[in-house]
């Protein structure tokens, strides 16, 4: 007896990058400052480096 399934891998890969897309959210990253080359921990998005006051955009680009 074999049992076949059938899934729908592009709704599996979008559910997955949504996931990830969310966790990362809740995280904060270790990057290194575009200004001051400081080492700092900011989440996505736009921050301030706490070092040089410059602001800081971080994007993610997940890609499956």
């Amino acid at each position: 007896m074999s049992v076949k399934f059938k899934f729908n891998e592009d709704a599996i890969k979008e559910a997955a990058l949504q996931a990830a897309k969310e966790k990362a959210k809740t995280m904060t990253f270790d990057v290194e400052c575009p200004h001051c080359h400081a080492s700092i921990n900011i989440p996505e998005g736009e921050s301030v480096c706490p070092v040089c006051g410059d602001k800081v955009n971080l994007h993610l680009n997940f890609g499956f």
